[in-house]
């Protein structure tokens, strides 16, 4: 916002063009301060959207691991026991 002073009122109401630059300069940097602001709160958001996404995704494998995981436990129980089960055949 450029003020301008007319003849008469000169002396009281003149703003000096380094004021009003210093004044545009601040009212810049406040314009894109609040622009990156904006553009953080949108980052965030989809870095909370990701975030989210990868913790369903995770979730999901780790319960596919401990069912696979489950499965070998299983089998290894029944190759034991058919093992012993073979051994006490043979053996009696």
């Amino acid at each position: 916002m450029i003020l301008l002073a007319l003849p008469q009122e000169a002396s009281s109401q003149c703003i000096d063009s380094s004021t009003v630059a210093a004044s545009n300069h601040y009212l810049i940097k406040g314009a894109q301060a609040r622009e990156n602001l904006a553009l953080c709160i949108e980052f965030r958001k989809v870095d909370s959207a990701v975030i989210a996404q990868q913790d369903k995704i995770q979730s999901k494998l780790l319960n596919e691991l401990s069912k696979k995981d489950d499965k070998i436990h299983k089998l290894k129980r029944l190759c034991l026991s058919l093992a012993i089960g073979l051994i006490l055949f043979i053996f009696v």
